[in-house]
């Protein structure tokens, strides 16, 4: 039986040096061999009739890279992997991944877990090339990528911190909305964004202000909200908030996740009614699939976020450096507006 054919079986047949093979077959990061057109022809003409396939294992070593980017779903994200919003992530960021020439590697759930993650062989020794974290992690997780220099983009959800942030901030396509339709008064039940997606912010928020529209940003305290998760009584502390206004200074409509199911609860029992007396806003398709009434929602377009990721990504991998928080910021993402029966 024939033994498997080799780079430079490829370079013989070719009548070029090996080097040159290397340059155009892939096996080179960043080859400062230039091979003119018909020679670079003729080697690829020769692989292919060789029935020639790189060895990704000794490219790797070669390069110094393993041509595979993690996703890590952190054990903030509220129903893990049956969190719809992130299971819809995937499949753009694994499409993403194949276009770029890379892998997809996912994290296993207890890898989320700082302390677990930091000792993880995936880190340590390298495993993957970059990292797309969904979700906040430990302040020191963070540290310890850096420290292994190991580039990542953390997609919708804005820490506290100077970090390479992704976030298609669905907020501002529901003010912008809400205040098309007249609303004076709305209330937007998230963390407020900071750095450079909070400037992004105020400046909406300024140019609102200037049109007479009044945004309410509110958050409880930290030890009251993990993570805007439902079942934490969230739901009545927003609907007393909201209570407790001045009939005059109310919020008309209220944008938030799936805490929202919540407040409607608390609304029905007081003998309310939505959109009647509060219109309410999901600010996640996928949070309100099933929901009655049948609540106006956005859709996020999640493979353009996944793409633009692994393209920043792919770029820090290329010129080995980190990614940067500032071009994260300025990522534009498609969000669109899913008329519903909760708001009129």
């Amino acid at each position: 039986m024939s033994s498997r054919a080799t780079l430079a079986d490829v370079a013989a047949l070719a009548g070029v040096s090996k080097a040159a093979a290397s340059a155009v077959l892939g096996r080179r990061a960043a080859s400062s061999i230039r091979v003119a057109g018909p020679t670079a022809a003729a080697i690829r003409d020769a692989a292919q009739r060789l029935g020639y396939h790189p060895d990704h294992t000794a490219r790797s070593l070669a390069i110094g890279r393993t041509g595979a980017i993690g996703f890590l779903l952190a054990s903030s994200v509220g129903r893990g992997w049956a969190n719809a919003y992130y299971a819809s992530f995937l499949p753009g960021a694994e499409e993403a991944c194949r276009a770029c020439g890379y892998s997809l590697c996912i994290a296993t759930a207890q890898l989320a877990e700082a302390e677990t993650f930091i000792r993880s062989p995936i880190l340590s020794q390298r495993r993957i090339d970059a990292l797309i974290v969904a979700g906040e992690l430990e302040p020191e997780t963070y540290a310890s990528l850096a420290r292994y220099h190991l580039p990542f983009v953390v997609v919708s959800a804005p820490p506290a911190a100077h970090l390479p942030v992704i976030d298609p901030l669905p907020q501002i396509c529901f003010l912008r909305h809400l205040a098309g339709l007249g609303h004076r008064r709305i209330t937007v039940t998230r963390d407020r964004p900071i750095l450079a997606l909070g400037a992004r912010v105020d400046q909406e928020l300024e140019r609102l202000r200037a049109a007479g529209v009044a945004v309410d940003w509110c958050a409880p305290a930290d030890d009251q909200h993990p993570n805007w998760e439902c079942g934490h009584g969230l739901g009545a502390w927003l609907f007393a908030r909201w209570r407790a206004q001045p009939a005059g200074q109310r919020a008309s409509v209220i944008v938030g996740n799936a805490v929202l199911h919540e407040l409607h609860r608390e609304l029905r029992l007081a003998g309310l009614e939505c959109p009647r007396d509060l219109q309410l806003c999901g600010d996640n398709a996928a949070d309100f699939a099933h929901a009655y009434p049948r609540f106006t929602t956005v859709r996020t377009d999640t493979a353009g976020t996944a793409a633009a990721a692994v393209r920043l990504l792919a770029d820090a991998i290329t010129t080995g450096t980190m990614v940067d928080p500032a071009a994260c910021a300025a990522v534009q993402v498609a969000v669109d507006i899913i008329p519903g029966e909760t708001t009129a």
